[in-house]
């Protein structure tokens, strides 16, 4: 069980969501909030449009919302290294979204917390305890992952193939030896 919050901790909590309202709104272009009830439009890691300031912001209040929320269930383990994969910081903030339209402002309601605690939930942490296995922060001491998807230059090559021949293309040596580099690295789908 939590302890109650001092009111001037509260304030300050208060203004920091206001801020991070502020950035995640300039970071969607300018758009207001939308949806019913004043929902706001999701905010995703993967495609953050926003500048250093706003991915610090929300990265910042995701830690505080992990920490306050996320680490009270009992499935709720994370890697060091949580903040390291993309694709965590994306659950988890999806999952601090949905938290926030079933708990907080005018839209909450206890249909959508039991949703949340029910579905949503158990969901993101079944598959970040699934796919993150036995990661920590030392694995991530290798090259990062490639900056583009795997072959991505050959991509021309195949869609050319493809519209002209209607079959895929059959692999060069170039392509097989790129592909069995990257299907080698450590960290490919971590």
């Amino acid at each position: 069980m939590s302890e109650a919050r001092p009111a001037g901790e509260l304030e300050r909590l208060a203004r920091r969501v206001a801020q991070l309202e502020r950035l995640v709104a300039r970071a969607a272009g300018g758009r207001a909030p939308a949806g019913e009830a004043g929902e706001s439009r999701p905010v995703s890691w993967l495609a953050l449009p926003a500048g250093e300031e706003a991915a610090r912001a929300l990265l910042a209040d995701l830690g505080d919302w992990v920490e306050r929320v996320w680490a009270e269930w009992p499935d709720a383990d994370l890697p060091s290294c949580w903040a390291f994969h993309p694709w965590v910081v994306e659950e988890l903030l999806v999952a601090r979204q949905a938290w926030a339209a079933a708990f907080e402002g005018r839209a909450a309601s206890p249909t959508r917390a039991a949703d949340w605690v029910t579905r949503v939930r158990p969901a993101v942490a079944e598959r970040i305890g699934k796919h993150i296995g036995t990661c920590a922060l030392i694995h991530h001491m290798d090259p990062p992952r490639p900056p583009e998807a795997p072959l991505k230059r050959h991509l021309d090559q195949v869609a050319s193939h493809w519209a002209t021949h209607g079959t895929p293309l059959t692999p060069s040596s170039t392509q097989l030896a790129e592909a069995n580099h990257y299907d080698r690295q450590p960290y490919r789908r971590i």
